[in-house]
């Protein structure tokens, strides 16, 4: 790995800490390295000289007193809730196309009303599942539970405005 990509891969292991931080962490790393390349080692060698990358980015966050199984936690759970994401809309597309489409533009619009239909009341069925769980995490955890919340609102927004389009594509799309 070269100088470049090894500050890159660095910096993004140690992106909890405060920019300043990192920004001296990673300033020291290059002079460290442009030093060993002084000597005679290809930036290469000096890369290696640090070991695994990951282990070097625990080491300085113990130093700064930040727990890295709870970085490396946070990560899975983000990862997790990201394969989730795409294996759900994988699975709505496919259950999108499998739908009827009918022949002529009067048939297309009367399955794509019933369609809609069928999307407006999960939509509401949403609306009033967040109602109750925003009352139970705003009591819970206060403004905190609103931030999640309005978190959550804002991505099942966007995945149901992604299936809307979706239904709508499938409709109307012509036939070849």
């Amino acid at each position: 790995m070269n100088k470049s990509k090894f500050l890159e891969s660095l910096e993004r292991e140690l992106k909890i800490l405060h920019e300043d931080e990192r920004k001296d962490i990673i300033d020291e790393y290059s002079l460290h390295i442009d030093q060993e390349i002084e000597k005679g080692l290809t930036e290469e060698q000096a890369v290696e000289n640090f070991g695994n990358i990951n282990e070097l980015a625990t080491e300085i966050l113990a130093a700064y007193k930040v727990d890295s199984q709870i970085m490396n936690k946070g990560r899975n759970i983000i990862e997790k809730t990201v394969n989730a994401i795409e294996r759900l809309m994988k699975s709505v597309s496919d259950m999108i196309k499998s739908l009827p489409k009918g022949k002529n533009f009067g048939n297309k619009s009367i399955i794509y009303v019933i369609y809609l239909s069928f999307w407006g009341i999960v939509l509401a069925m949403e609306i009033a599942v967040y109602n109750l769980v925003g009352k139970v995490l705003s009591f819970l955890l206060g403004g905190f539970g609103v931030f999640i919340l309005v978190i959550t609102i804002i991505l099942v927004s966007i995945l149901m405005l992604i299936i809307l389009i979706e239904i709508t594509i499938h409709v109307f799309k012509r036939e070849k």
